[in-house]
C-alpha cells in the first residue's frame, strides 16, 4: 500500500512537469510561390514589345491584326514566353512575324503553343507537285540569337520559315507545317522530336546542326538538310527533292522513302544503319563517303552510289539502275539482287566477300577491279584480279 502511494505520487509529479497537452501552432510556410521564384507577366494584347528580362505567358488565344510589323518583339536577353497551349495567329494580310528577338539577345525560350499564319500549300502525290499561296506571318518565330530554345510548338502556315534563323538553338517537340519556305530553320542548332510537313521549301534546314528523332513529309524541296551536321533516327517521306541531305555530315538509323530526288545524300559523309526505298533518284548517294549496314529497295536510280567511297554490309534489291555502284571504291560483304542494271559495279575498285544474283546486266561488273571471295553468275572482269570467287550464287 505504501509502495503504491509512492508510485502514484511520483507519476503525478512527472505528468504535472510536462505542462499543458495542447500542441503549439504549426511552423510557418517556408516555400516560395511560383510568382515569388519567377515573377510572370501576362501577354493579353498585341502588338507587344518585351523590353525587360523575365517570364511572360499568354492568357488566351491572340490574333495579330496589324498589316505591318511583328506580333511580339523581344529586345532583351533572358526571356521566356509560355504560350500556355494557346494560339498566336494572324490575319492574311500581315507582312511581319509572330515572335521576333534581336541578334544580340541571349537566353530566349518560347514554348508550349501554336503559331499560325495563313499560307496554303497544296500537295499532289501523282505526280509530286506543290502550289503555295502565301499569307499571314512571314515567320512564325524569327530569332538570330546564339542561345535560343524553342519547345513544344506547333507552327502552322507561316508565310516563310515556321522557325526563323537560329544559331545554336534547340528546337524540341515542334510541329511545323504549311509554311511558305522552310518548316524549321536552325542554322547551327539542334532539332529533336519534331515534324515538318507540306512546307514550300525544306522541311528541316540545319546545315551545321543536328537532327534527331524527327519526321519530314511532303515538303516542296529537301526533306532534311544538315549539310555538315548529323541526322539520326529520322524519316523523310515524299519530299520534292532529296529526302535527307548531309553532304559532309552523317546519317544514321534513318529512313528515306518516295522522295523525288535521292533518298539519302551524303556525298562526302557517312550513312549507317539506314534504309532508302522507292526514291526517284538513287537510294543512297555517297560518292566520296561511306555506307554501312544499310538497305535500299526499288529506287529509280542506282540503289547505292559510292563511286570513290566504301560500301560495307549493305543490301540493294530491285533498283532500276545498278544495285551498288562504286566505280573506284570498295564494296565489302554486301548483296545485290534483281536490279535493273549491274548488281555490283566497281570498274577499278574492289569487291570482297559479296553476293550478286538475278541482275539484268552483269551480277558483277569489275573490268579492272580486284574481286575476291564473292558469289555471282554473270560477270565482266577483263583485266581484273580474281581470288577465291564462286561464279555461282
Amino acid at each position: 500500500m505504501k509502495t503504491t502511494l509512492l508510485l502514484l505520487t511520483a507519476l503525478s509529479g512527472i505528468l504535472h512537469a510536462q505542462g499543458p497537452l495542447t500542441p503549439p501552432a504549426g511552423p510557418a510556410p517556408t516555400m516560395k510561390s511560383l510568382d515569388q521564384i519567377e515573377p510572370r507577366t501576362p501577354i493579353s494584347s498585341l502588338p507587344c514589345v518585351i523590353s525587360k528580362s523575365g517570364s511572360y505567358y499568354f492568357t488566351g488565344n491572340l490574333v495579330f491584326t496589324e498589316d505591318e510589323g511583328d506580333a511580339i518583339t523581344i529586345t532583351v536577353s533572358n526571356v521566356t514566353v509560355d504560350l500556355m497551349g494557346f494560339t498566336l495567329s494572324s490575319k492574311a494580310s500581315v507582312t511581319g512575324s509572330g515572335i521576333v528577338s534581336g541578334s544580340d539577345t541571349l537566353g530566349i525560350t518560347v514554348r508550349n503553343g501554336v503559331i499560325k499564319g495563313n499560307t496554303i500549300v497544296t500537295f499532289n502525290d501523282s505526280p509530286l507537285t506543290w502550289t503555295i499561296a502565301a499569307g499571314g506571318f512571314e515567320y512564325g518565330i524569327r530569332n538570330d540569337s546564339t542561345h535560343a530554345s524553342f519547345k513544344d510548338l506547333s507552327l502552322n502556315g507561316a508565310r516563310s520559315s515556321g522557325l526563323g534563323s537560329f544559331a545554336h538553338a534547340t528546337v524540341d517537340n515542334v510541329r511545323s507545317r504549311n509554311n511558305g519556305r522552310s518548316g524549321i530553320l536552325a542554322l547551327h542548332g539542334t532539332v529533336n522530336n519534331s515534324t515538318a510537313s507540306k512546307n514550300g521549301k525544306s522541311g528541316i534546314f540545319a546545315p551545321l546542326g543536328t537532327v534527331s528523332n524527327s519526321t519530314v513529309r511532303a515538303n516542296g524541296d529537301y526533306g532534311i538538310s544538315a549539310e555538315r551536321g548529323s541526322v539520326t533516327n529520322s524519316t523523310a517521306h515524299s519530299n520534292g527533292s532529296v529526302g535527307i541531305a548531309a553532304l559532309q555530315g552523317s546519317v544514321s538509323n534513318s529512313t528515306a522513302n518516295y522522295n523525288v530526288g535521292d533518298g539519302i545524300s551524303a556525298v562526302n559523309g557517312s550513312v549507317s544503319n539506314s534504309t532508302a526505298n522507292h526514291n526517284v533518284g538513287a537510294g543512297i548517294w555517297a560518292d566520296n563517303g561511306s555506307v554501312i549496314n544499310s538497305t535500299v529497295t526499288g529506287n529509280d536510280g542506282n540503289g547505292i552510289s559510292a563511286n570513290y567511297g566504301t560500301v560495307t554490309n549493305s543490301t540493294a534489291r530491285q533498283n532500276d539502275g545498278s544495285g551498288i555502284s562504286a566505280f573506284s571504291g570498295s564494296i565489302t560483304s554486301s548483296t545485290a539482287t534483281d536490279n535493273g542494271s549491274d548488281g555490283i559495279y566497281a570498274s577499278t575498285g574492289s569487291v570482297t566477300s559479296c553476293t550478286a544474283s538475278s541482275n539484268t546486266n552483269y551480277d558483277i561488273s569489275a573490268s579492272n577491279a580486284v574481286v575476291a571471295f564473292s558469289r555471282f553468275t554473270t560477270f565482266l572482269m577483263n583485266g581484273s584480279s580474281r581470288t577465291g570467287n564462286f561464279p555461282s550464287p
